[in-house]
């Protein structure tokens, strides 16, 4: 193997795509990550980070370009980071999106099993409801900014590729507010000024709006604003959000309702929901019914199901139509509100919500024959909650993942846990994020007969 150095200019061919979308070269015996390039290609590279078993290099020139790369849309695509397939046919991102989950279980979990495609949605641009940006002052003008990939540098956006136009027309009107009422801006170096972020989920055609500020002051003639958005017979929902911390978070819980509708309605699959910045909601309507669609294919008819991390109870209550009974655990003890509320607004009466850790809960439930739904945050399903499994197997699990090397992780540790009790019967990926390297995937699993 060549020995690199930093700063040397090379000549590389793309063979693949890594986790993060980037090419991988192997010329040189080991991996060369290169951001931007694409399999099928020749390219001129500057290597800028040297590891044991790994290089990192900067794309210079493409000397023989892909067939399947394509122009992106967006201008902020090689700066920003958030999307990392702009470049690449969606087709081909789906492939890639479907390999990786396969590769994925492959390398964590050491099962090579047979990944169904990648599900898309009907759009593959536009489609957030969601849009969570920065307020900073660039050369003395207020700007929005996204942050680039792990990093703490930003770039003044005036418009994403991900969303709908309509986005940017409320975040100017919000910004002439602030200009015009010289509201002061927050300073992420020295952790002083007023307004830190801006976040905007749009439900129907109606804006939630929530301004989140350095502090519990009152934002200032906040008339001004409303008077703006209804001039412009814009539906709309205002709050505050107070968030002191010194930190990369973007909001806190303590959210304050000022102006509009307090709570906006969607509909999910038939329920009616009333949502307010605080609620957890899917940033892709379309893909979230699909998988809400998968899962409830997968339960159909159960006599009992347990949805761990059941949260506000949506997923509870869709199951809770085909469902004999349905129980809800959920340690957030206002999520479980939530949830019931949901339950008495609907009139269903097959579901049970307890509040608290899934571990605790469910060895004094004494289940016999049920079938288990895991829908976790991003770091997955706790060691503890998989122990509990282990020793109360259920008939199926259902395992809905925002994150695939946290699931083949998960599902590693069960299979240890329980002596390999369970097949992996199905792997679904869909592109809930279309363009960045994030996939949610449904996997069903069967516990062995013996």
């Amino acid at each position: 193997m060549i020995e690199l150095k930093l700063n040397d200019i090379l000549i590389l061919d793309i063979v693949a795509l890594g986790y993060n979308g980037e090419g991988i070269s192997k010329n040189f015996g080991y991996p060369i990550f290169v951001a931007g390039a694409l399999p099928c290609e020749k390219v001129k590279v500057q290597i800028t980070k040297i590891k044991s078993n790994f290089a990192v290099a900067k794309l210079l020139k493409i000397i023989e370009k892909s067939l399947d790369r394509i122009e992106p849309k967006c201008p902020y695509f090689e700066v920003c980071g958030g999307c990392c397939y702009q470049h690449l046919a969606y087709k081909k991102e789906l492939e890639a999106k479907t390999n990786k989950v396969k590769d994925t279980f492959k390398k964590i979990a050491g099962i090579d099993v047979r990944v169904n495609n990648c599900v898309s949605g009907e759009l593959d641009y536009k489609y957030r409801n969601k849009i969570s940006l920065a307020v900073r002052k660039i050369n003395n003008e207020i700007e929005f900014v996204l942050f680039e990939e792990d990093s703490k540098n930003y770039i003044a956006i005036k418009d994403c590729s991900l969303v709908e136009s309509d986005f940017f027309d409320i975040l100017n009107l919000i910004k002439k507010y602030l200009i015009v009422n010289n509201v002061a801006i927050y300073d992420s170096k020295t952790c002083k000024g007023f307004i830190r972020h801006i976040v905007l989920r749009k439900l129907d055609k109606a804006f939630q709006i929530t301004i989140v500020t350095n502090g519990l002051d009152e934002l200032k003639n906040i008339k001004f604003l409303t008077d703006l958005l209804e001039e412009k017979n814009i539906k709309y929902s205002l709050y505050q959000n107070i968030n002191t911390e010194k930190s990369s978070l973007i909001t806190s819980f303590d959210f304050r309702f000022l102006s509009g509708e307090e709570f906006l309605s969607v509909n999910i699959l038939g329920l009616n929901l009333q949502i307010t910045p605080a609620s957890f909601l899917q940033v892709n309507n379309n893909v979230r019914d699909m998988i809400y669609n998968k899962v409830l294919e997968l339960v159909k008819d159960e006599e009992l199901v347990v949805d761990a991390y059941s949260g506000a109870g949506v997923l509870s209550c869709l199951m809770a139509k085909t469902c004999k009974k349905v129980i809800g655990i959920e340690i957030v003890k206002s999520a479980v509100e939530s949830a019931n509320k949901l339950c008495k607004l609907h009139n269903i009466t097959n579901i049970q919500n307890y509040a608290g850790d899934t571990a605790q809960i469910l060895p004094n439930l004494n289940l016999k024959n049920y079938t288990l739904v895991l829908d976790p945050p991003r770091k997955g399903v706790s060691s503890s909650v998989i122990e509990t499994i282990a020793k109360n197997l259920p008939n199926k699990i259902i395992y809905v993942s925002c994150d695939e090397t946290t699931l083949a992780r998960d599902i590693k540790l069960l299979d240890e846990l329980t002596n390999n009790a369970f097949n992996v019967d199905e792997i679904t990926p869909f592109n809930m994020f279309p363009k960045t390297k994030h996939i949610e995937t449904v996997v069903k699993l069967i516990k062995k007969e013996k």
